[in-house]
């Protein structure tokens, strides 16, 4: 299994608690989702980048990333509020499982990476675990983007909403 070193940044608990919230917002929204992990980039000398990659049920119809208004002023808030940026990428699932069966991955588009490094929030079934138990004993994804990654301490969490 690799082993990154990945730097730990403190954040306050009320950065985390309002991207939980945000987070859980998503989460609560969409009824497709395999899962959800972010990864975080930045930290030391820069500026905190969080980025949200939801993981969706193969054959379900995509729910876009949410471009409304009201969606996008969440964002700038949170933003300007912590002194972070936040950006949103969406994912299937079966792109994944695909890729392992076939041995290749998609170093343009290093999804893979992404998992390696990052911290899962939400996973419905246990398969985003598996699959990042899998991608970390698989010695031809590369680590490159993980050295520039950070974990943040405290994670953000989800918490389903009673």
């Amino acid at each position: 299994m690799k082993k990154l070193d990945l730097a730990k940044v403190k954040v306050s608990e009320e950065m985390v608690q309002d991207v939980s919230e945000f987070a859980s917002d998503m989460i609560e929204k969409k009824k497709n989702l395999e899962g959800v992990f972010y990864w975080a980039e930045g930290g030391i000398g820069s500026i905190l980048q969080l980025r949200f990659v939801y993981v969706l049920d193969c054959g379900l119809v995509s729910f876009q990333v949410d471009s409304e208004s009201s969606h996008q002023k969440k964002i700038n808030r949170l933003e300007e509020k912590h002194n972070i940026m936040i950006s949103e990428e969406e994912c299937y699932y079966q792109t994944f499982v695909d890729n392992k069966e076939l041995g290749i991955y998609s170093y343009d588009y290093p999804i893979e990476e992404m998992l390696q490094v990052g911290e899962i929030i939400y996973d419905r079934n246990g398969r985003l675990a598996e699959l990042k138990e899998d991608i970390m004993q698989n010695d031809n994804i590369g680590t490159d983007r993980g050295r520039a990654c950070c974990q943040i301490e405290p994670p953000i969490t989800y918490t389903k909403k009673k």
